[in-house]
């Protein structure tokens, strides 16, 4: 079952699947060279670590929303200048489908 912060969460998706309330992208500029494959090496072992950064809210069989972890590999997306970060924190979070990660 759902906590009740997980409840209230969902029920909050639930009224309104456009909102972007949750979505929480994260920018690192640094003044290093990044290594893109080693970043998403290691962001992939901390969530291999604690499956529950895996976990999407869906329905079971009884119509009751319950937390399920799916296995996923996370990307690393490089955005340019050119592109927003505004667009990014404006896309809907979906909690059925994507990892709370």
């Amino acid at each position: 079952p759902l906590s009740s912060a997980q409840m209230a969460l969902y029920l909050a998706y639930q009224q309104n699947r456009q909102q972007s309330a949750y979505n929480i992208p994260v920018t690192i500029i640094s003044p290093f060279v990044i290594d893109a494959a080693k970043l998403k090496l290691a962001i992939n072992t901390l969530a291999a670590r604690h499956p529950m950064l895996m976990t999407r809210i869906r329905l079971n069989e009884q119509r009751e929303p319950v937390n399920t972890i799916v296995p996923t590999t996370l990307e690393i997306q490089e955005i340019t200048e050119q592109q927003s970060e505004q667009t990014l924190l404006t896309t809907p979070f979906d909690i059925e489908n994507e990892p709370l990660i």
